[in-house]
């Protein structure tokens, strides 16, 4: 009995191909494989430094959206509720970090959150230096002197990284003024760049 050999017709062109050959030229080999991960990691080694940058200054990013977040819904809350309310950064540990507190003067508190949610490495800097506080007034606008304690209200924060250089940092402010308008921008730019402080 002869031996059966399989074979493929092309129908296009009608050569005759071995079922066997067709088989092993699909596929990667090992030594292709191992090409490929040498350079995949290489490319990943090249962009970790950029990442960790990225990382830190998002961390910048997060802790800037908080408190502006927490300052509009503190003046929204005073608004709805038509009486003072305080947006106080509070020294009081939470998980080893600081919060914010959004409570009614002399009230009870009724929104706490961490200043520094998804941002460890963040610092903030408060102007004036030595106030916590800022209290809103049933027209939203803030009031120059924060009835508790009677300290000038926060007109600034600006946040930098712990761990980032200056020149790699991109610090942010959350300003508040006069008429009670929030702004989160950047203090290091200047006039006419639109995320100047």
């Amino acid at each position: 009995m002869g031996r059966f050999r399989r074979v493929l017709v092309n129908q296009e062109g009608g050569h005759v191909l071995n079922a066997s050959a067709k088989s092993q030229a699909s596929g990667f080999s090992l030594i292709e494989l191992m090409i490929g991960l040498v350079i995949m990691g290489i490319i990943l080694a090249a962009a970790a430094p950029n990442m960790h940058k990225w990382i830190l200054n998002s961390q910048i990013r997060n802790a800037a959206e908080s408190i502006q977040n927490g300052m509009q819904q503190a003046r929204a809350q005073a608004i709805a509720r038509n009486t003072n309310v305080e947006f106080v950064l509070s020294a009081v540990a939470v998980n080893d970090q600081t919060s914010w507190v959004i409570e009614e003067v002399g009230g009870t508190p009724f929104d706490r959150r961490l200043s520094s949610e998804g941002s460890q490495s963040v610092k903030r800097t408060i102007l004036p230096a030595g106030t916590t506080t800022i209290t809103f007034d049933n027209t939203g606008r803030p009031l120059a002197v924060n009835p508790t304690g009677a300290t000038p209200r926060i007109t600034s924060i600006t946040l930098d990284s712990t761990v980032l250089g200056t020149a790699d940092s991109n610090d942010l402010s959350v300003t508040v003024d006069f008429s009670g308008s929030i702004k989160m921008c950047d203090p290091n730019a200047s006039y006419p760049n639109p995320r100047a402080c």
